[in-house]
């Protein structure tokens, strides 16, 4: 079963399916590192759940958690 929004996206960009059964296609993006829900830092449980862009899939770009996230606090050496 596809809802008719799910149908008319040509990107596959809204999932729907049961996120019980480990199987099923929006469990598996569901455990995406880029996966995340608004105020979630808040305690709020929403149901809906978004992916993060990734702005450079360059395969060949240094991972940022290797290297670190600069802070607007921190020297420049």
């Amino acid at each position: 079963f596809t809802t008719a929004c799910a149908q008319a996206c040509p990107n596959e960009a809204i999932v729907f399916g049961d996120i019980r059964d480990p199987e099923s296609k929006v469990s598996k993006i569901k455990l995406q590192d880029r996966n995340y829900r608004l105020l979630q830092y808040l305690n709020v449980n929403t149901r809906v759940s978004y992916l993060a862009r990734i702005r450079n899939p360059n395969p060949k770009m240094p991972d940022a958690r290797k290297i670190g996230i600069a802070s607007p606090n921190e020297e420049k050496s």
